[in-house]
């Protein structure tokens, strides 16, 4: 099995696909707010729910995967999508106005290669482009952020990611918690009274082999969303 393929292939949950296609108009909406938006560059983008919506308004596209076998997938939905392991950027071809990662700065090695990519999108955003960005916030993950993912290497902190930022050349528009399709301090709250709760005894004892309650409890951990913008 090829990397990710677990992921491709694994069965979709009805109402974690409806929480992402929100999350997913969440983020889209936040390139029309603070920026121009005519072309979008996104890296990571699983399940292809921005593309869906980015196409339908008439706005050019392209993804870039590491995961041969979900980049097929999105390619036989006629998206333009690249396959590569990032970093270096592979050539896109154009410079774009907003370049967008959905967990997948925490896929990186180390700072070094966070670093080199987020160079990388400098180089190519134009100017005044926009990058957004969302990871797990390792303070409310803990242990879980190892535990879920086999290629989560690269912790990062609310502090962490905007000295990472301000040192690649971006200032940062918005930072804010978010868990499941929802933003601000109240669902932050919410989901760290969850991530104290939730235990694998709970998820044995109720769902015995199945991951159901695990996967859940995943869906609204407390996540970072950064929106930047090229200085």
């Amino acid at each position: 099995m090829s990397f990710y393929g677990y992921y491709a292939s694994r069965d979709r949950n009805k109402f974690g696909e409806i929480i992402k296609k929100k999350f997913a108009q969440i983020v889209f909406d936040l390139t029309a707010k603070h920026g121009t938006t005519d072309s979008i560059l996104e890296i990571g983008p699983g399940d292809g729910y921005v593309a869906d919506i980015a196409l339908a308004q008439g706005i050019t596209y392209s993804a870039i995967e590491g995961s041969s076998k979900i980049a097929e997938k999105l390619a036989e939905r006629n998206i333009n999508v690249h396959c590569s392991f990032v970093p270096p950027l592979p050539n896109i071809g154009n410079e774009v106005s907003c370049c967008i990662l959905l967990h997948v700065l925490e896929h990186m090695d180390n700072h070094a290669k966070a670093s080199e990519l987020l160079g990388n999108i400098h180089a190519i955003l134009k100017e005044d482009g926009l990058i957004i960005v969302a990871v797990p916030d390792y303070l409310s993950w803990g242990k879980l952020f190892f535990d879920c993912d086999y290629t989560h290497s690269y912790p990062l902190t609310k502090r962490r990611l905007n000295r990472l930022f301000e040192d690649n050349g971006f200032s940062i528009i918005l930072n804010e918690h978010y868990s499941g399709c929802y933003v601000g301090k109240i669902p932050f709250i919410f989901a760290k009274i969850l991530s104290i709760f939730y235990s694998d005894t709970l998820n044995s004892i109720f769902f015995g082999k199945s991951d159901l309650l695990y996967r859940g409890v995943l869906t609204f951990m407390p996540n970072l969303l950064v929106v930047a913008r090229k200085s």
